[in-house]
């Protein structure tokens, strides 16, 4: 499996990210007709005493060539207002938090009417399952974020386990997203082959694959679409969040983002297809964010387009989950 490093070196990121932001900093944001809904905005206080941040640097964001910006919930806000968004999900940083989550959570309060929370919970914990039914009945809870390594024996303790099927047991009662994300970065086939079993074993649970399952561009006529990522097209409640991180890749490795984006709708229709900022981790303005989210989605029909960039990320992130139990 790939290191996040490894990933990212594989399209030359770093000094060419930042000039290749610089370049799109001169033109202005397109303006769609809708406002957009961002999926995948990491938020971080600079109150280090109310929330503190962990040790250490394991699991910080990673900078592509620059210090990524630091998305305080009102700064957030403002960027959103500028840019034409009109939602987001509050994704918690687990490299800045760990599992606590009360930073994520109390900004979710604070604009209701705007932020939408994700927590990331230990699902190897037996207190999770509990703790998920107080966030989601107390909090309004809109989704779990799950990550892990593949382990040496080959098992994926923290996605498909006794214990961990506690927690999807909850999710699927309520109907709620669950984020999953492997660390660190690459493709993983024994994780595609758990996510299709999991997918199967609970239909009213959505199941979103974060940075396009670290999807490895390639040439057309696929794009790095493989086998294993076509198999999850069978399911109706996958679904792929494509990043920042993902379209700085595609840019820096020059290869096509309209093109990969037109083929991920082919292969799984715009209705299971999200845009995600990465605010936080990734280098960059919001604005070119987000300039570069409406680039990549010229080839797709104006209803496409509104899917993709706005309404499948409003229909899967549900405070509460989108069935109460």
């Amino acid at each position: 499996m790939l290191t996040r490093r490894q990933f990212l070196g594989t399209a030359t990121l770093g000094a060419a990210a930042v000039s290749l932001a610089g370049k799109a900093a001169e033109m202005p944001v397109p303006r769609l007709a809708f406002p957009l809904f961002d999926t995948h905005a990491h938020l971080i206080s600079s109150d280090q005493v109310r929330y503190p941040r962990v040790a250490g640097d394991a699991g910080a964001p990673t900078a592509l060539g620059a210090a990524p910006a630091i998305p305080e919930a009102e700064k957030l806000l403002v960027w959103m207002d500028e840019n034409n968004v009109g939602g987001a999900v509050a994704v918690q940083p687990p490299g800045t938090y760990g599992f606590n989550n009360y930073y994520v959570l109390d900004s979710a309060d604070r604009f209701r009417s705007r932020l939408m929370p994700v927590v990331v919970l230990d699902t190897t914990s037996d207190g999770t399952p509990d703790l998920l039914r107080q966030y989601i009945r107390e909090r309004g809870l809109a989704g779990l974020r799950i990550t892990g390594p593949l382990a040496e024996d080959g098992s994926l303790a923290w996605l498909d386990s006794t214990t961990a099927r506690r927690s999807w047991e909850v999710a699927e009662q309520h109907s709620l997203a669950i984020d999953i994300v492997t660390a660190p970065p690459g493709r993983m086939p024994a994780a595609i082959a758990a996510c299709a079993k999991l997918a199967r074993d609970y239909p009213n649970t959505r199941l979103v694959l974060d940075h396009l399952a670290w999807l490895q561009p390639a040439a057309g006529p696929d794009y790095g679409i493989d086998a294993d990522l076509r198999s999850l097209a069978l399911f109706p409640n996958i679904y792929l969040k494509f990043t920042s991180l993902n379209l700085a890749q595609l840019s820096a490795a020059q290869m096509s983002a309209p093109e990969l984006l037109r083929r991920l709708v082919d292969v799984y229709g715009a209705d299971r297809l999200m845009w995600g900022s990465d605010i936080g981790n990734t280098a960059g303005t919001y604005a070119d964010f987000v300039r570069s989210a409406v680039g990549a989605t010229t080839l797709l029909n104006a209803e496409e387009q509104r899917k993709v960039l706005r309404d499948t990320g409003m229909r899967v992130f549900v405070r509460g989950g989108a069935r109460r139990a």
